[in-house]
């Protein structure tokens, strides 16, 4: 790995860091849609034409979310989808 690919990573983990943080520093938004459009400049440099599609768009709009929904920790599905699981197990009839 070279060291430009090393700083999109790290850029990467706390861009996502920041977003998913249990407090939200509203003086912090602006430079964090400034660092996502640096990021993703960077990253075009290393990544071939290809790779680029529509979700590597979206995270422009998860800062943008930041406003109008809040809080990234607070929608998350990761308990529901947990306890779907649970509680499929205990179905034994699939119709």
């Amino acid at each position: 790995m070279n060291q430009r690919t090393i700083i999109v990573i790290m850029c990467f983990s706390y861009i996502f860091r920041c977003i998913c943080a249990k407090v939200l520093d509203p003086t912090n938004k602006g430079t964090l849609r400034e660092n996502v459009a640096i990021t993703m400049c960077l990253l075009e440099m290393i990544m071939p034409p290809s790779f680029f599609d529509i979700m590597v768009h979206l995270i422009f709009h998860l800062v943008d979310e930041l406003d109008m929904c809040g809080l990234v920790h607070t929608r998350w599905m990761y308990c529901v989808e947990l306890l779907n699981k649970i509680l499929k197990r205990y179905v034994w009839n699939m119709a």
